[in-house]
């Protein structure tokens, strides 16, 4: 399945992203550069609840399109975006939560 931003939801302020498919060398650079045009400078979480695959390219455009601002992202514990979170230790770079609402309820 190939991965696109399925949706954009706002609200007070925060950009949600919500992706589905897979992130790998063949999607997650036009799905990065789609959330990066859509953002406009908001708060922004990034929905990875329904991928289902996410490889070390995706990765790099994660770490590359937060510079310096806080990207807070939703990877339930039994899901592959988590699990691949927690082996390269980036749960420790970018909030992770479990639903969209904990993420939301986090911000500054």
């Amino acid at each position: 399945m190939s991965c696109q931003v399925v949706r954009w939801t706002r609200t007070a302020g925060c950009a949600v992203a919500h992706v589905a498919g897979d992130l790998d060398l063949a999607t997650a650079v036009p799905t990065f550069a789609a959330i990066a045009e859509g953002w406009l400078g908001d708060q922004l979480v990034i929905d990875l609840t329904e991928v289902d695959f996410m490889d070390s390219t995706a990765l790099g455009q994660l770490t590359t399109i937060s510079g310096d601002k806080v990207v807070r992202l939703v990877a339930p514990a039994d899901n592959e975006p988590r699990r691949v979170l927690e082996i390269t230790h980036l749960t420790a770079r970018f909030p992770t939560f479990e639903t969209v609402e904990d993420a939301l309820a986090a911000r500054p």
